[in-house]
């Protein structure tokens, strides 16, 4: 049997009756500075595809995030998830990290880094002749490599 402490309760009246609704105990969130508790991780995705990086954190909130690549500051990426909408072949080998900050101090994550896959380019050519073409073949069972036409 598992053991619950209730230390919150509540009264409700409803239709003349009183309810009292007891309320678990949720540890709240730890107070302090900036810990990451889960790192920005590497990724490798086709061309056209998407990318999202992110953090997790403890701490006190509110948190203010500031996402980074190559040691360059990404304008207007403050928030726990970064996005590359469509990757392109100039996104390879990019790395990202993100520094997060409270009032009581900031933590940098780890560096993660974006390989890009080019995927296969695939492009066949055929060459279609009429039904009506003359073919010729081996008869004497040699191999001459293929068919061919005169």
């Amino acid at each position: 049997m598992q053991m619950i402490t209730y230390l919150r309760y509540r009264v409700i009246k409803r239709a003349g009756i009183f309810l009292v609704l007891f309320l678990p105990l949720i540890a709240p969130a730890s107070n302090g500075p900036v810990v990451i508790t889960s790192q920005p991780t590497n990724q490798t995705v086709l061309v056209g595809s998407s990318a999202v990086f992110s953090v997790s954190v403890d701490g006190t909130p509110p948190f203010y995030y500031q996402w980074w690549r190559n040691n360059g500051l990404i304008q207007w990426a403050t928030n726990r998830y970064y996005t590359i909408a469509s990757v392109s072949e100039y996104d390879s080998g990019a790395q990202f990290f993100v520094t997060v900050s409270n009032a009581l101090g900031a933590a940098t994550s780890s560096v993660a880094t974006l390989m890009v896959d080019k995927g296969i380019l695939v492009t066949n050519t055929i060459t279609v002749l009429p039904m009506n073409a003359q073919w010729k073949y081996n008869q004497s069972a040699t191999d001459l490599g293929s068919l061919w036409k005169e």
